[in-house]
């Protein structure tokens, strides 16, 4: 036989909350996510742009890409190296003619 249970709205409201409150508690804690490095040394950033290390050192000191160096390793944001690669887009044909025919000179 069923038993039936009388309980007001708001009761049946608090031993939801109370019952989803423990369910949670009982839960292992999530696992994180391998968080993201701030900062690339310079071979991290070497691999991320396809340049050799010495290439990324002579980039840093004619100030072509921005890096930091708070002590002796030279660093690079993600960021900045995305800009960097942004910035040398070489245009394709099509995208060059599309140009000339704008400013009229074809």
């Amino acid at each position: 036989m069923n038993n039936v249970i009388l309980t007001t709205t708001e009761e049946l409201e608090n031993l939801i909350q109370k019952t989803v409150r423990k369910v949670l508690a009982e839960q292992p804690a999530p696992i994180k996510e391998k968080e993201e490095k701030k900062y690339m040394s310079v071979t991290e950033a070497s691999d991320y742009t396809g340049n050799a290390v010495p290439t990324m050192y002579a980039l840093s000191a004619k100030r072509i890409i921005t890096s930091y160096k708070p002590n002796k390793n030279l660093l690079f944001l993600k960021e900045d190296l995305d800009e960097y690669i942004l910035k040398s887009k070489r245009k394709s044909i099509v995208e060059i003619e599309k140009d000339l025919e704008r400013k009229g000179l074809l």
